[in-house]
């Protein structure tokens, strides 16, 4: 029983004493970018599509080339930015969506002219195709002031 209450009062001692300051450690960390889906600053302005017959296979295959510019007319860079392609029939049926990713940075005010999307491996042939942006990462207006193209 001694030992019980020698026990209580120590612990009681060792409640009353204040505990040391908690340590606070604080990291900066990096930005990271913001992912915007479908912006409304980037505008497809031109959207041009060459179909190609694939020779060499056995079943017929087609490729589709496209040449596209983008003009941001927002506040601050874009970049790391996925394109949706739907090719329709000439009765409107989607007959393929595929998807592209583009690494090139486009600055406020300025165009993106993508020459050579190549999209291959269609088993119709496309009468047309709607192009749309995805999503597109937002850049910091002070560091992603050089473009990539």
């Amino acid at each position: 029983m001694l030992g019980f209450i020698v026990l209580a009062m120590r612990s009681c001692r060792q409640e009353e004493e204040p505990a040391g300051l908690p340590e606070e450690t604080v990291q900066k960390s990096e930005a990271t970018a913001v992912r915007a889906l479908k912006p409304t600053d980037l505008e497809i302005v031109r959207s041009k599509m060459v179909l190609e017959t694939n020779a060499g296979t056995a079943k017929p295959s087609f490729s589709a080339r496209h040449e596209i510019e983008i003009f941001n007319r927002g506040n601050v860079p874009y970049k790391e930015m996925r394109l949706n392609f739907v090719y329709l029939s000439r009765t409107g049926k989607v007959l393929e969506t595929r998807t592209h990713s583009i690494g090139q940075t486009i600055l406020p005010g300025a165009t993106l002219k993508l020459k050579d999307i190549r999209v291959d491996g269609f088993s119709e042939l496309a009468a047309e195709s709607k192009v749309s942006i995805v999503y597109a990462d937002m850049g910091n207006a002070s560091s992603d002031t050089k473009p990539h193209n």
